[in-house]
Order: C-alpha cells, then sequence, then structure tokens
C-alpha cells in the first residue's frame, strides 16, 4: 500500500525544490530534491519551495501544532506549491476500536478544513485502501478510494493542495469554507 500511495504522490510533485519529512527519501518518489530537510521546517526559507511531502501522518504527530506546521509549510512553498500529506483517521480509529494513542486524529471533513482554512486548494483527498479493505483485496483503487462515503472508512487520508498563488486567492478559498453568514459578518 505505501508504494501505491507514493506513486499518488509522486504523479503530482514537480522535479525539483521538494522538502520532505523524516522518513523519506527522494528516491522513494522519484524527485530530485535541492534541499533534503529533517523535522525542522521552522528556517525554510519563504517561498522557496515547489512541494513539501509529509505523508507519514506528520500532521497528526504534531498534534495541536498541526496548525502551525500547515502554515509553516504554507510559508515555505512557492505560490501554487504543492503538499502531500497524510493523517491518522479519527473515525476509522472510533469504528475499529484501534485508539489512536496520544495522536491527533482527523476525519475526511477536518482534514479538508485544516488545509481549506489557510487558503490550500485541495488536489485530491482519499482513504488509501479503504475500497480494497471492503472488498477483501489487496489492489489499491484510487478512484474508489476517492469517495465521500469512503474517505472515513480506512486507518489514513492522504491529501495533495495546492498553495495559494497569492493573498487574494488565500482568503477566497477559506472564506468559501465558512458558512455565508458569518462570512457577511
Amino acid at each position: 500500500m505505501k508504494t501505491a500511495v507514493l506513486d499518488v504522490v509522486s504523479h503530482h510533485l514537480p522535479g525539483d525544490g521538494v522538502i520532505f519529512a523524516p522518513g523519506h527519501t527522494a528516491d522513494d518518489l522519484g524527485v530530485t530534491p535541492t534541499r533534503l530537510r529533517g523535522g525542522d521546517v521552522t528556517d525554510l526559507p519563504p517561498g522557496r519551495c515547489t512541494a513539501a511531502v509529509m505523508v507519514e501522518d506528520q500532521l497528526s504527530h504534531a498534534g495541536v501544532h498541526a496548525e502551525e506546521l500547515v502554515d509553516t509549510l504554507g510559508s515555505a512553498l512557492e505560490p501554487g506549491g504543492v503538499l502531500a500529506a497524510s493523517v491518522c483517521n479519527r473515525v476509522f480509529a472510533a469504528a475499529s476500536g484501534h485508539p489512536l494513542d496520544g495522536v491527533r486524529g482527523f476525519s475526511a471533513a477536518e482534514a479538508a478544513a485544516l488545509l481549506h482554512h489557510r487558503g490550500f486548494t485541495m488536489d485530491l483527498i482519499c482513504a488509501p485502501g479503504a475500497a480494497a479493505r471492503l472488498r477483501g483485496a489487496v489492489q489499491f483503487d484510487l478512484d474508489m478510494d476517492r469517495q465521500p462515503g469512503l474517505l472515513d472508512a480506512a486507518p489514513r487520508l492522504l491529501m495533495i493542495a495546492r498553495a495559494p498563488r497569492d493573498a487574494q486567492e488565500r482568503a477566497r478559498v477559506f472564506f468559501d469554507t465558512r458558512p455565508r453568514k458569518i462570512a457577511a459578518a
């Protein structure tokens, strides 16, 4: 399953300027990074990276600091840069009786809001392996795993989103995620 997820991510990444979280190498995704980073992203220069890859549930492990981490990565990405991230699925964990053991879980709606509220537009959100789990198969089916009814039916969610191109786009995406009554106020 991990290979299938990395294959999906690699199709959305540019060829260079990619930063990686721990646990990945450039060879995993077939790209040439300009800098390979460890866990500390606080010293990244603004707008200098084309993509960020965090598909080992780093946002879930960041806990209450997940929003801050997305903001930091959003600042490091160039306008329209790609963020590929996964999170632990809170709904699946509760339904399957597998506690998250101190790791922050997200439902599909919460994961999408985490990025939308920071101006990111979602290219893809899926629950890798959800359809295969229901079929009793091992084949990864991206089209089915993207279906809204299956988004909370796998242990993790994979999101690929684009950073806003400018402040106006960031504001537009943010307000599009809010109810009209709140936005009008």
